[in-house]
């Protein structure tokens, strides 16, 4: 029934959407006319017209389609308007309204009819992705739906780099308009936490999965026991680091559920995109992989626009790059070499709108655990700034994204779902260490050991200061995706991707990484944001103080004094020490010898807590390094990216939290492995959740729902209770338990009480072949009965199903089916009058029965008793009105039965 309802709604704006866009073409083409008809308007006639187009499209477009799916591939879906332009032709072979003098305006019409669709589409709510994936998630919880245990599950949905202040920011400027709303809603908040050090994606995330991040030195780090760089966006790495911390820590979050789009995977039963978990473990996990990915191509449209977003994306980084050199914008990196446009493009949207539609396929498919990561944000914030426009302006697609998973989750989804958000990390702002001083930092400890140096010989000294920390996730997309393209090797589909790969190529390639370490260099520097790794390969153990200053006297000193170096950890008679400009500071003892060199990096006994505990990691460097943080508040990257993360200093450490109220989130955290209980705990109580005890308001929360200041509050948020009455025309149960369960919907119902009484009111007054005192006494009669229908069956349906507090989720639910009274409209059109009635008593009945079985939460075959129940209530509660007004009537002797007769007999037999 739903899905007969939802294509008819969709038939039905479709025609309207042609309709218009024929006129618009009427207007600007001289070559393409709709021809009135005597008795008929141009509207009329425009309608008419569309009515045939929109046959056409639903009975000869998808063969045509299938016909000239190789073309269509090739041309990325732009092949379709030729097919638009020819459905266009054979509209003038079936009506004389119509006429179009060639092929070619045609053509120029079919470009104006999806501007046109573009245009309508921005204006009015209607989301096709949502229609889309309504229609795939029906088919995934009919084939692959996991069996429902009757357990609440968790959606969590990272985005990458965004620091706490800058999300608060997003949400009161409205850039992340649904998050807003749902803030507002007051169930949600959003709390600030520190996710620890190093700042960045693979230690957080392996804090966050497993509550353990132990000796995750940084992005890459050097491992002197396997004479190796271990780097986080290497899959066979990531994958040994998922391995030791799960030897450590036997579990992770997501058991049972899905990695989507992460560097790590949680030990999610099935992981996608995921780096650490790239190759499958199975021919189980390969096929569910290989169905996730067909599911998103199977709609080329979705696939194809999400490519031609990319290309957009890319378009406009290389449009704001140049306006950024005119207005000589500073710091500013080169943004337009090694391809960057378009791993911009892959990141903030391709890899977006997989990730959206694989999680809105889980979700469907009822996974228990949901994670996955954003990057967009992040990867702009690297080149453009964390307060870039073009970073910011990232946050509000995400926001779409998060808007279509929250409608998944709600639109009977594969169980019930509990959305959180969160970030890894935060990024920082400054001009790189090189931009300031003319040098990377690797050539200056090169030349400082050499000057340094025992013995005066040259030191082979390897810098690795691109992080490239996001092209690993993009690789693991590119990989899903190639072989849906590779069925079509020309396509511009497949020719993007590949000059995708280029782009990343041109960042990192491990063959590079390996040449380098044949090599062996005497020093390997790791830059991660403002944080450096130094290790003196040449011996096999930690190096302490005194053991490099026997290599390279004064080297660690030279190190300090550099205005871009504010703090050096070494190892010290066995204790790790903070050396800064005016003073060191124990990170065992807390002793401090003169100024304290945590002072410019915030919280010191914060800082002296994450830095010994990095610190003492096996495989961290003999020396670490952060750079200085200036006075403006700005950081030194050692890797040439102006917005950074990975040390301290500025806001890389500032991450977020954003979770029901009913959530509780610890004042004090320093590191992100303090997350994982804190969702473990929220998942294992979700589990043993109670629904009736949720959804069961006190008496003080049912009165506060009812005034003045909350029934505001409540009509004022539009975009919670408008999209529900679009379920209501298509009679889903599901949205009226939702305002059932929701006293904030206690405005909205009253108002559509009012547009009810206005309906009636309307179409009475319009009636002008009747006095006017009694059209008003009409529309009011009529509203009164309906109301009291409404409230008698509201009532009765209580006491009959009696469960406790059903009485004001009824009223609130059955208000709402008022704005069906609009259809009173359609009895002014002549000769329907009589007719009318028909429909209306059967729409209300129908929506009635919906509305009661769906509060009282109704299911299976019980449903259809409630039909013949509710046209009971509805008989009994008329006739116990009639003998109320009859009774009124006769007490003061007013015959207003006999004048309700009148009134009605003239509404029925008027022409």
């Amino acid at each position: 029934m739903r899905n007969i309802f939802s294509l008819l709604l969709r038939w039905i704006i479709l025609w309207v959407f042609n309709a218009a866009c024929f006129l618009v073409s009427n207007w600007l083409l001289p070559g393409l006319t709709i021809l009135p008809d005597q008795e008929l308007s141009i509207i009329i006639s425009a309608m008419s017209v569309s009515l045939i187009f929109t046959l056409l499209n639903l009975l000869v477009r998808p063969f045509l389609l299938l016909l000239t799916i190789p073309l269509t591939g090739l041309t990325a879906g732009l092949f379709s308007l030729l097919i638009n332009a020819f459905t266009i032709l054979l509209v003038a072979y079936f009506t004389d309204l119509f006429v179009i003098d060639s092929y070619w305006t045609g053509f120029v019409a079919s470009f104006l009819f999806a501007l046109t669709n573009i245009i309508f589409s921005t204006l009015i709510p209607i989301d096709d992705d949502l229609l889309y994936f309504d229609f795939v998630g029906e088919r995934i919880k009919k084939q692959t739906r996991i069996q429902d245990d009757g357990k609440k599950g968790i959606i969590v949905l990272e985005i990458d780099g965004l620091s706490y202040t800058r999300m608060q920011k997003a949400v009161s400027k409205r850039i992340m308009p649904f998050v807003s709303e749902l803030l507002d809603s007051g169930k949600y908040q959003i709390d600030e936490f520190d996710c620890g050090i190093p700042s960045q994606t693979s230690s957080s995330q392996a804090g966050i999965m497993f509550g353990n991040n132990h000796n995750i030195c940084a992005f890459r780090w050097y491992d002197k026991k396997l004479k190796k760089v271990i780097s986080s966006g290497n899959f066979q790495d990531a994958n040994l680091i998922e391995k030791r911390i799960l030897e450590e820590k036997p579990g992770g979050l997501l058991q049972g559920g899905v990695s989507i789009n992460n560097l790590m995977s949680g030990n999610a039963a099935a992981a996608i995109l995921t780096v650490s978990s790239i190759f499958p473990r199975n021919n189980e996990e390969l096929i569910t992989r290989n169905i996730d990915i067909y599911l998103f191509s199977m709609n080329p449209y979705l696939l194809t626009k999400s490519i031609l977003h990319a290309l957009f994306e890319a378009a406009v980084e290389i449009l704001q790059y140049l306006w950024a050199k005119v207005r000589n914008k500073r710091p500013r990196l080169n943004r337009l070499r090694r391809f960057y446009p378009l791993v911009r493009g892959a990141t903030a949207v391709l890899l977006r709108d997989i990730s959206t539609a694989l999680i809105i396929n889980d979700v469907y498919r009822g996974r228990p655990a949901i994670y996955a990561t954003f990057y967009g944000h992040d990867e702009i914030a690297h080149h453009s700034g964390p307060d870039s426009l073009e970073a910011m302006h990232t946050l509000n697609g995400i926001d779409r994204s998060i808007k279509k998973i929250w409608h998944a989750a709600e639109k009977d989804a594969g169980r019930e779902y509990e959305l959180l958000i969160l970030s890894d990390h935060g990024q920082s702002f400054g001009t790189t260490f090189k931009q300031r001083y003319g040098y990377p930092l690797s050539t200056f400890i090169r030349q400082l050991a050499y000057e340094c140096a025992v013995e005066k010989a040259v030191t082979l000294v390897t810098g690795i200061e691109n992080s490239a920390d996001n092209d690993a996730s993009i690789r693991a997309a590119l990989m899903a995706l190639r072989s849906v393209s590779a069925q079509n090797p020309g396509s511009i589909r497949e020719q993007t991707i590949s000059r995708i790969e280029k782009a990343l190529d041109k960042n990192e390639r491990r063959e590079l990484i390996e040449e380098l370490e044949s090599q062996e260099s005497d020093i390997w520097v790791l830059a991660s944001g403002n944080l450096v790794n130094v290790y003196f390969s040449f011996l096999n153990h930690k190096v302490s103080l005194a053991e490099i200053e026997a290599h390279y006297p004064n080297l660690v000193q030279r190190l300090i004094e550099h205005p871009g170096i504010g703090l050096v950890v070494v190892q010290k008679d066995g204790e790790p020490i903070a050396i800064g400009k005016e003073g060191s500071r124990n990170l065992i003892t807390g002793v401090i010898s003169g100024k304290d060199p945590f002072l410019p990096y915030g919280n010191p006994e914060l800082r002296q807590e994450q830095i010994s505990y990095l610190a003492q990691f096996p495989s961290g460097g003999d020396m670490i390094l952060f750079s200085t943080v200036y006075a403006d508040g700005t950081v030194a990257s050692f890797e040439e990216l102006i917005g950074s993360h990975g040390g301290m200093g500025g806001e890389q450490t500032s991450a977020f939290i954003f979770h029901p109220v009913t959530i509780k989130i610890p004042d004090h955290i320093s590191n992100s492995n303090q997350i994982y209980d804190i969702l473990l705990n929220c998942r294992n109580q979700l589990s043993e959740k109670d629904i009736r005890a949720q959804q069961q308001a006190s008496a003080a929360e049912i009165k506060a729902g009812w005034s003045f200041s909350r029934l505001l509050a409540g009509i004022r948020h539009t975009s919670r209770w408008t999209p529900l009455l679009r379920d209501i025309v298509l009679f889903q149960g599901d949205s009226y338990r939702k305002i059932g369960n929701d006293p904030i919907f206690n405005g909205p119902a009253l108002l559509i009480s009012l547009i009810s009484l206005s309906s009636n009111l309307v179409v009475w007054l319009l009636m002008t072949d009747i006095p006017l005192e009694n059209r008003i006494l009409a529309g009011l009669i009529t509203w009164s009965v309906n109301l009291f229908m409404l409230i008698g069956s509201a009532y009765a349906s209580t006491l009959i199903l009696q469960k406790e507090d059903l009485f004001g989720k009824m009223i609130r639910g059955f208000l709402f089916c008022g704005i069906l009274d609009i259809l009173w409209f359609g009895a002014l059109f002549p000769g329907f009058r009589s007719f009318w009635f028909i429909p209306i008593l059967l729409i209300r009945l129908i929506a009635t029965a919906t509305a009661a079985a769906g509060i009282a939460d109704i299911q299976g075959k019980k449903r259809l008793i409630v039909i013949p129940v509710v046209l009971f209530l509805f008989i009994l509660t008329s006739l116990i009105f009639f003998i109320l007004l009859e009774s009124v009537a006769a007490i003061f002797q007013l015959d207003s039965l006999h004048q309700m007769n009148i009134l009605f007999r003239m509404f029925l037999e008027r022409p």
